[in-house]
């Protein structure tokens, strides 16, 4: 009886191995279990890519709405930029409007022109003066060079000691020298 015992059990390893389907059978079933495992990865990664998505769509209009309620503040921001510098403008153009005034409150053109008649010998003439508030040029005619020497000392007296002779020529068709006298001026 033993041996019948043990051919039992070899009974279950035998009916494992057998199988009466065809061969083709076993593969279809095979490619069947295969396609539907591939099919329900398949539809989870559709619904995951579904849901990844969703989520998204979901986050990109929250930042247009965000976007939308920013505008009106970036508007104001443009246009408070644009009046900062239209005012910075102004303000450049009042400030040099404002040093122009107080230069010009330095010059006092009769004291000057004063001055300078005051300080001509009699026997030089005048052809040009140029003031402004930084330099002084004159140019003229004189019978002897020691009248322009005469005339630069009292100007150099008023206007300061920068002011220079800066050419003095004897001119044979008029018998006279003509000069020219320029430098910065001191205006205190």
């Amino acid at each position: 009886m033993v041996e019948w015992g043990s051919a039992m059990q070899s009974v279950p390893k035998l009916i494992g191995q057998l199988n009466l389907l065809p061969d083709q059978i076993i593969r279809e079933q095979r490619l069947d279990r295969v396609r539907i495992i591939s099919g329900c990865l398949l539809l989870v990664l559709v619904g995951l890519s579904l849901l990844v998505q969703g989520q998204l769509q979901h986050k990109i209009e929250s930042l247009e709405l965000e976007i939308i309620k920013m505008e009106p503040i970036a508007f104001q921001t443009r246009t408070l930029q644009k009046k900062a510098k239209y005012l910075q403008a102004q303000l450049n153009q009042e400030e040099k409007r404002q040093d122009l005034l107080s230069n010009q409150a330095r010059i006092d053109p009769g004291a000057d022109l004063d001055q300078i008649e005051a300080a001509i010998p009699t026997a030089v003439s005048l052809t040009q003066i140029t003031l402004d508030l930084e330099a002084l040029r004159l140019s003229g005619l004189a019978a002897k060079p020691q009248d322009v020497a005469v005339l630069l000392k009292k100007l150099q007296l008023a206007f300061g000691d920068s002011l220079r002779l800066t050419a003095c020529h004897y001119k044979n068709d008029t018998r006279l020298y003509q000069f020219l006298i320029e430098g910065k001026v001191n205006q205190e």
